[in-house]
């Protein structure tokens, strides 16, 4: 028979107090009245109907069940210390017609609550149990609800059971995502697959996020009220780069909030300094690097190890952004100078002699489980990656090194969603860490056509609650950023995409930004074939067809 539940109308009060008489009269005989006689009465029944708080249960027409849903207000549950978050809501006084409470009905009513609070933005729920009816203790607990302690009312002691649904409705997630760039634009296209509600925080009014997300608001990356609003507007936190405010992120998280990955590994892993000493101290091979107060912290590393190095602000760098590469004793000067002649906090490292760049793509979920997907090899040019390759064409000792060093990583930072590992893969076999990204990354893009679930939909998974996909990788690829050409910025056009996508696998994504600049990251091409030497021959081909430039420029 089909069930429906409903908000109870005044029409219903009659069969209501009805069943409520009966179920009392049921309860008495059975020793397990936990209700106080002043109710139900047909005035306090109609209240709760004119509150639109009473539900009820039906089949047929004829109403099986009640329940009366409202906000958490009683004292008595404000005393006991919550587990899940707010904003909260109380089932009260489940009543379910005597006749007929074997077939389940109790059951069904209390996930029929659960649906409709989820869907009125409530988080979590909280009820009482009276302890010497042990059909009812065993049906909450049966559902997932955990007993946090005792309340006492005129009838007695009661056990009180909370439970959060957002755990149970993972689906209903509202996911919110500091910056609209490119990498949260390709988060929302796969939580749009699964309908999350998503809304973005950037201070670009077009901004490539801001066509497809639910909310834009528009500030600036530092602005802490923006950030908060942010927050309490969705369920979870998440974010596309690790240059922003994670002092505001660490407080909203003591008061709550939901932040993945959280805001301890953020402020760790935004100072390379702080990163690699984390990193040192787990064990875990990183070249070789020292803070740098003042130049001669620069000559002692010399010194120390030889030429070349990479002198390296600690914060904020990023496509080549704060590194300096120093060849020989006279190219110190010049280095020290271009990155702020120490008004920056900086580092040197110990030049590693590689072979080969690589990245590693790993993800934790909210339980601690980790994924790793298959090592990428990377080329980059001016400090900007240029070419991705997967699968790196690396031994297999050591892409089993790679791999299992992203999955050490995820467990050092207890970081929650997709992370990137980028190492050297040295001339003498061995790995070295370079530096950790907590985000989904450049180097993972092949994944949306390569593997079974790509990085941006097992951030969305991971940052949820949901289990993780399949990281298989389907067929060799190879990805190619496609950066701004030309020499002046000015509104973008595409210029050749209709003959790039004639070469066989080719697939394009033009990320919406309105303004081109000279390499500017515009966009980025992916082609899988059968071989990865294949592949890269078709990217490189179709890459060489493609541009983006300025009107100025493209009007010519």
């Amino acid at each position: 028979m089909e069930a429906i539940f409903r908000k109870a109308i005044e029409e219903d009060a009659p069969a209501v107090l009805s069943l409520f008489k009966r179920a009392v009269l049921h309860m008495n005989e059975n020793g397990i009245n936990q209700w106080d006689e002043i109710y139900p009465t047909a005035e306090l029944l109609l209240e709760d109907i004119k509150n639109g708080q009473l539900y009820v249960l039906t089949e047929e027409g004829k109403i099986c069940s009640a329940i009366v849903l409202n906000e958490m207000q009683d004292p008595e549950y404000l005393e006991i210390s919550w587990k899940c978050r707010g904003p909260f809501a109380v089932i009260h006084r489940l009543c379910v017609d005597p006749d007929i409470q074997s077939r389940g009905i109790g059951r069904r009513t209390v996930l029929q609550a659960e649906i409709s609070l989820a869907g009125q933005g409530y988080k979590s729920i909280r009820l009482d149990a009276f302890p010497q009816n042990p059909k009812a203790l065993k049906l909450y607990e049966g559902l997932g609800y955990l007993r946090m302690g005792n309340v006492t009312f005129r009838k007695g002691t009661f056990y009180v059971y909370e439970k959060e649904l957002l755990k149970e409705f993972p689906l209903q997630t509202k996911i919110g995502i500091i910056g609209g760039g490119q990498l949260g634009k390709m988060m929302i296209l796969e939580a749009k697959k699964m309908g999350f509600y998503t809304a973005i925080l950037d201070p670009e009014p077009k901004c490539p996020a801001h066509s497809i997300a639910d909310k834009h608001i528009q500030a600036a990356f530092d602005d802490k009220e923006a950030i908060r609003r942010l927050a309490e507007e969705t369920d979870v936190l998440t974010y596309e780069f690790e240059h922003i405010d994670s002092e505001i992120l660490i407080r909203l998280e003591s008061e709550g909030k939901k932040i993945y990955p959280t805001a301890k590994s953020l402020m760790v892993i935004q100072n390379k300094l702080s990163q690699k000493n984390v990193l040192k101290e787990a064990g875990l091979p990183v070249p070789d690097f020292m803070e740098v107060r003042e130049k001669s912290d620069i000559k002692n590393a010399a010194r120390l190890w030889g030429y070349p190095l990479v002198l390296k602000t600690c914060t904020g760098g990023y496509d080549g952004k704060g590194n300096a590469l120093i060849l020989c004793h006279e190219e110190i000067n010049d280095a020290f100078k271009q990155l702020g002649s120490g008004s920056l906090p900086l580092m040197v490292e110990k030049f590693v002699g590689f072979d080969m760049e690589i990245s590693v793509l790993a993800c934790r979920g909210i339980d601690g489980q980790v994924c790793v997907y298959p090592v990428a090899a990377n080329t980059h040019k001016d400090n900007i990656l240029i070419k991705t390759i997967a699968p790196a064409p690396v031994s297999k000792s050591t892409a089993e090194n790679a791999r299992a060093l992203a999955g050490r990583v995820m467990e050092v930072f207890e970081g929650v969603g997709m992370f990137c590992v980028e190492m050297f893969a040295a001339k003498d076999g061995g790995v070295f860490i370079n530096e950790v990204a907590p985000r989904p990354h450049n180097s993972g893009h092949y994944t949306i056509e390569a593997c079974v679930t790509s990085q941006f939909e097992q951030h969305i998974r991971a940052v949820a609650g949901l289990p993780f996909g399949d990281v298989a990788l389907i067929r060799p690829a190879v990805m190619m950023n496609i950066l701004g050409s030309g020499v002046s910025r000015g509104k973008a056009i595409v210029l050749g995409a209709g003959e790039a996508l004639k070469i066989k696998g080719a697939m394009l994504h033009i990320y919406g930004k309105e303004i081109c600049a000279p390499k500017r990251k515009m966009g980025h091409l992916t082609v899988t074939a059968e071989t990865p030497e294949l592949a890269e021959k078709l990217a490189e081909a179709a890459t060489r067809i493609i541009s983006i430039v300025s009107a100025s420029e493209g009007g010519k």
